[in-house]
């Protein structure tokens, strides 16, 4: 399969193999993705990009992350998604210019501490692991703004999420959580909130908090009651509901005027 590099002039080319790729072109690469390539490894001559910025390995078959990614400090964009990765290395700290971490689809069982140190990321992608528990000091990132934690095996979400003020999407459906830590609705700025095939028994009072809401998926749950609160979330749009255990909620629902699509089946 074909390699795309990117150079600083923002110009491209297409590679059967980075061994193509001229010598005296190393340190003016600044992109490399290299996604369905049929890689059973990370190649070691990607030590030797420097430069770059953006770098996509996903879609292969790499069981390990090598030391040397670590190396290159200039990593905004790291991709490893859908690989056959375990353990995430300590020293993934080093890369202190990280942005964009996508680490979903792989066979991750837990998350180092030393990942809650990379202060620039905003968006964190490791949905579709074996993740049980999220370390609180991820609350940390305060400058995430998307947080991907779906298809886990998550019995609850850190206490202190509230401190992730820039966060408006997160989406931990389908794991095995039982209710919303009470600083949850200090997320004000949440705009996309994905919680369905859960454990959760309650919507607190508190949902009113989130205002900004456009996207509420809370299906398949254990829920029996939405507060007369829910009725302030005046800029929903999308918001389903099915498969949970409620009576008569049609007199709040009303009250959402902006609401377009809402999926009720089976309650």
């Amino acid at each position: 399969m074909s390699i795309y590099i990117k150079y600083s002039d923002n110009t491209h080319s297409e590679v059967y193999s980075l061994d193509d790729v001229l010598f005296d072109d190393y340190e003016l690469v600044t992109g490399i993705y290299a996604h369905h390539a049929n890689m059973r490894k990370v190649p070691d001559i990607i030590q030797y990009f420097t430069n770059i910025k953006y770098l996509d390995l996903s879609a292969n078959k790499i069981d390990k992350i090598p030391e040397f990614i670590f190396n290159l400090k200039n990593l905004i964009t790291l991709n490893l998604s859908n690989n056959k990765i375990k353990i995430i290395p300590q020293n993934i700290n080093q890369l202190t210019n990280l942005e964009v971490l996508y680490l979903d689809k792989n066979k991750i069982n837990e998350l180092p501490i030393e990942i809650t140190t990379l202060y620039k990321l905003n968006y964190l992608k490791i949905n579709d692991n074996n993740i049980s528990q999220i370390p609180d000091e991820i609350c940390n990132l305060v400058n995430l703004q998307k947080l991907n934690l779906k298809v886990n095996k998550i019995t609850k979400l850190p206490e202190n999420i509230g401190k992730l003020i820039n966060l408006n999407y997160i989406d931990f459906s389908d794991n095995i959580i039982e209710e919303f830590p009470k600083t949850f609705f200090k997320l004000i700025n949440i705009t996309k909130l994905y919680a369905s095939y859960n454990l959760i028994n309650k919507i607190p009072d508190e949902i009113s908090n989130l205002t900004n809401l456009r996207i509420f998926y809370i299906s398949n749950n254990n829920i029996d009651t939405v507060p007369k609160s829910f009725e302030k979330l005046i800029n929903l749009k999308y918001l389903s509901i099915s498969l949970n255990k409620f009576s008569n909620i049609s007199p709040i629902l009303d009250k959402l005027t902006n609401l377009k699509e809402i999926s009720i089946l089976k309650n």
